[in-house]
């Protein structure tokens, strides 16, 4: 791999690499699309219980995620240095930490649920509807979250087929589950919203098992003796990278958290539209977060290797792909809108924000896609802390200020219109800054100090 990152085309390598990483991303988010599109089958009301839980699931998912950056980077320093049996106990001991995490929040979340979701803006009568969806969901969250930290430690092994077949069997039992737990089909009794709980916690619980089936067959669990006593010591290890990427995860599901609760007082259709609109928009986002993954390590090699005009070319190749990206969305909303809308609602009061959403926020995600991109890059060079000051400014400094003034002005149109605007306006900034700085880093690329080019394209000024 890393022979042909810093000798093969380029172009030709970050496709390569990022098409089955934007496969097993479609997987994942997946999920939650198909749940929304039966569950709104199902009427207003369920599509907008959707709307209330959507950023508790992505807190959830994404927490798991940061256990997985965590543990994948430790395991993989330990294995690379020929330390196999550290390694081992550290995928085990990030398994048991993700496990033991995962299980306190989301008992914390179940019996919370019904003060989280009135904080929210949830009418009474929605309670029991969230509460038949979340409290399997819960459970086959905390299953997931096996396969998502397992995963990692998986790839940091060598094996990324594994990580990848589990979570499509996952998404797999899901899709085939949904329509038959939640409208009754055969011998199976109509659950409703519940259902589309629990064909998630049956989908997870195979992934599950599938990923502990991969990491006992390659050593990765090991017994409890050999590594309770340095437990804390690998916990310490992970959490150390682990908690920055937690709270960057976390900050854009939390803004949502902010949003929903704006746009609930315009109604459930409107929350409704939201859930159904940000499920869409986090699909259109996966070939973005795909490259993103595919640069930081190409990056990360060729800059080991002093091969700046490689890393320049690859980030303009990259950046140049998000802004087009946009184009074709554009495209495609314009086209498909109807469609997409009526996918997931045929009321008329969901169906108009939903559209609204489709056609003026889904088209300016490559936008958003060149501050992922920049996140990505950062992390590449070691710069997790400046990483971060990029992701928060984007969120707090365009997309929650711009959704808040959107909706004191304008309603939900307003909000949806400056979800659009800060997307536009983030994508833009960091665009001209990378620009400048990648200009300027060309006039000085005969620097003998590795990496400064690249880091002070990034804004890296120490190199």
């Amino acid at each position: 791999m890393s022979r042909s990152l810093v000798r093969d085309p380029i172009g030709r390598t970050l496709v390569a690499m990022a098409f089955p990483s934007m496969l097993g991303g479609l997987a994942f988010l997946g999920i939650l699309v198909v749940d929304a599109y039966f569950v709104g089958r199902l009427g207003t009301d369920a599509l907008a219980v959707f709307g209330y839980l959507f950023p508790t699931i992505v807190c959830l998912m994404y927490l798991s995620i940061s256990f997985g950056v965590g543990g994948g980077a430790v395991v993989g320093n330990l294995l690379g240095a020929g330390d196999a049996r550290g390694g081992y106990r550290v995928a085990t001991s990030t398994l048991c930490l993700c496990l033991s995490v995962m299980g306190i929040l989301c008992a914390a979340i179940g019996t919370a649920s019904a003060w989280i979701f009135a904080w929210m803006g949830a009418p009474a009568r929605l309670q029991p509807d969230l509460d038949a969806y979340l409290m399997p969901a819960l459970v086959g969250l905390w299953l997931m979250s096996i396969g998502v930290a397992g995963g990692a430690t998986l790839r940091s092994n060598g094996d990324a087929v594994s990580p990848a077949l589990a979570m499509t069997a996952c998404a797999f039992i899901n899709l085939l589950l949904d329509p038959v737990l939640i409208f009754g089909w055969g011998p199976f009794p109509a659950l409703g919203i519940a259902g589309a709980g629990y064909a998630s916690l049956t989908g997870a619980a195979a992934g599950a098992v599938v990923t502990l089936c991969v990491m006992a067959r390659s050593g990765l669990l090991v017994a409890l003796p050999r590594w309770l006593r340095e437990f804390w010591a690998d916990a310490r290890r992970v959490l150390a990278i682990a908690a920055p990427a937690a709270a960057i995860q976390l900050a854009m599901p939390l803004a949502l958290f902010v949003v929903t609760s704006i746009v609930a007082r315009h109604g459930d259709a409107a929350v409704a539209a939201l859930g159904a609109g940000t499920r869409i928009e986090l699909l259109a986002t996966v070939p973005i977060i795909a490259l993103s993954t595919t640069l930081s390590a190409f990056v990360a090699q060729n800059r080991g290797a002093a091969l700046h005009e490689r890393v320049f070319t690859a980030i303009e190749y990259s950046i140049h792909f998000s802004l087009a990206w946009c184009g074709i969305l554009v495209i495609v909303t314009g086209l498909f809108a109807e469609e997409l809308t009526s996918a997931f609602s045929d009321d008329g009061a969901v169906a108009a924000p939903l559209r609204l959403y489709v056609t003026r926020v889904i088209p300016t995600v490559g936008f958003a896609g060149v501050v992922i991109l920049s996140y990505g890059v950062l992390n590449a060079f070691e710069r997790p802390l400046l990483a971060s000051l990029v992701s928060l400014v984007r969120i707090g400094g365009f997309f929650l200020p711009a959704a808040v003034v959107g909706a004191a002005l304008l309603g939900v149109e307003g909000a949806f219109t400056g979800i659009a605007l800060a997307n536009v306006g983030a994508g833009v900034v960091f665009y001209l800054a990378i620009r400048r700085q990648l200009a300027s880093s060309l006039s000085r690329r005969d620097s003998t100090r590795l990496g400064e080019p690249v880091a002070a394209a990034l804004g890296d000024r120490t190199g």
